[in-house]
């Protein structure tokens, strides 16, 4: 009986060991993605914060009377969203469509730039980007509040268009 234990005691201190490192290899993983995800949440939530003035703007000019000519960048090439697409996707169901969304209908007022003015298309263009960036404007009180949740601050910290 004691030859028994003596060869069983190493091998279950083995498995132990081994899944005490598992378990805790696992509890880390899973705190790093939750602090990535916060991380993530906490950019998008600035991003949107620091558009939402030009956002604004914009959605009121392209919305009233006349053509406009966009001149520079409504969403900038090195936005976040262009950089962490795919990170978009990490969030709840909810949350990542309504990124997307709002995402999206900056990208089609942004697409307005690339055309010329004295295209006949120019105008009905301008009249959908001004709907777009009103609907993306419209959506940013509850994309703030959700960021906020997922990054773990109060959705009152960042104020609009700071």
């Amino acid at each position: 009986m004691i030859d028994v234990l003596t060869v069983i005691a190493p091998i279950l201190s083995a498995v132990a060991g081994g899944l005490i490192g598992f378990l805790s290899a696992r509890a880390m993983w899973r705190a790093q993605e939750r602090q990535r995800l916060r991380n993530v949440a906490t950019g998008f939530l600035l991003e949107i914060s620091a558009l939402e003035k030009m956002l604004t703007g914009y959605a009121n000019m392209l919305s009233g009377p006349g053509l406009f000519k966009v001149d520079t960048p409504i969403y900038p090439p090195t936005g976040l969203y262009r950089t962490l697409q795919r990170e978009v996707f990490s969030f709840d169901p909810a949350l990542s469509q309504s990124l997307f969304q709002f995402y999206l209908r900056v990208m089609e007022a942004e697409q307005l730039r690339t055309m010329d003015p004295r295209d006949p298309r120019y105008g009905i263009m301008q009249e959908g980007a001004g709907a777009a960036l009103r609907s993306a404007v419209s959506q940013l009180p509850a994309l703030r509040k959700a960021l906020a949740g997922h990054a773990g601050t109060a959705a009152g910290l960042l104020t609009p268009g700071v």
